[in-house]
């Protein structure tokens, strides 16, 4: 048992996570700041390219400890494994585990980053991003249509937040409603309920006051009746 508790306390020591989750810190911290200085003056195609090459330059060496880190959890790992088979005669389960390290976690980095990029809605820097790593002969699993659909959905949180104006997140749930209605989701009604909530309290959008309400009410809300307002009639 002597041995065993030997390679159960290597085990306990080496499987510390400061470590790695400091590396991870790291990265996150060097791709936040790398996305501050890109925004600053995203115009800015040269500028914007040496902060990607100083963001690579940055964040390989913290990966490459990263990768030995997890090398060493795995050394480990693997000699508790062996201990426990060796003291129990038992077929230890499978730790095989792969460090970071050859082109497909390459590629797995480089998507997470480009990821991050379009759901942070920094298109322009993501687009750049994937161009300077298909120079580089490698293509990213990445969705045919996802940055277009977090572009509309940038857009639709723009015109609700800056215009107050709720109309293009209605036409996205209209176009949308099989598959809205397939989920049991009344989201389009509750968007033009606020619309109409906007109106009548004063919205600026196309006219004010109770009568733009009114208006918007006789325009709208009939496709609505059947489903929400049956025997009523909207006037």
């Amino acid at each position: 048992m002597e041995s065993l508790q030997k390679e159960h306390d290597r085990l306990l020591n080496k499987s510390n996570l400061s470590k790695p989750l400091a590396s991870i810190d790291k990265i996150v911290a060097a791709l936040i700041t790398a996305r501050a200085q890109i925004s600053s003056d995203p115009t800015n195609t040269t500028a914007t390219a040496i902060t990607l090459a100083k963001l690579q330059n940055q964040i390989n060496p913290t990966i490459a400890h990263l990768n030995d880190d997890q090398k060493e959890i795995h050394s480990a790992l693997t000699k508790y494994g062996k201990a426990l088979d060796k003291k129990f005669k038992a077929a230890s389960a499978s730790t095989d585990y792969e460090p970071l390290n050859g082109d497909r976690e390459s590629g797995l980095i480089n998507r997470a980053i480009a990821m991050h990029l379009i759901r942070e809605g920094s298109f322009d820097v993501a687009s750049m991003f994937l161009q300077k790593v298909e120079e580089k002969g490698e293509m990213l699993d990445i969705e045919d249509g996802l940055t277009r659909e977090f572009r509309a959905l940038y857009e639709i949180l723009d015109a609700m937040k800056i215009r107050r104006d709720l109309g293009p997140a209605i036409q996205w749930a209209r176009n949308n409603a099989t598959l809205l209605d397939a989920r049991g989701s009344n989201l389009e009604f509750e968007l033009c309920r606020l619309q109409y909530i906007w109106y009548f309290m004063g919205g600026e959008i196309g006219g004010v006051g109770n009568k733009r309400a009114l208006e918007y009410v006789r325009k709208e809300f009939g496709r609505f009746q059947e489903k929400y307002l049956p025997g009523e009639c909207i006037r």
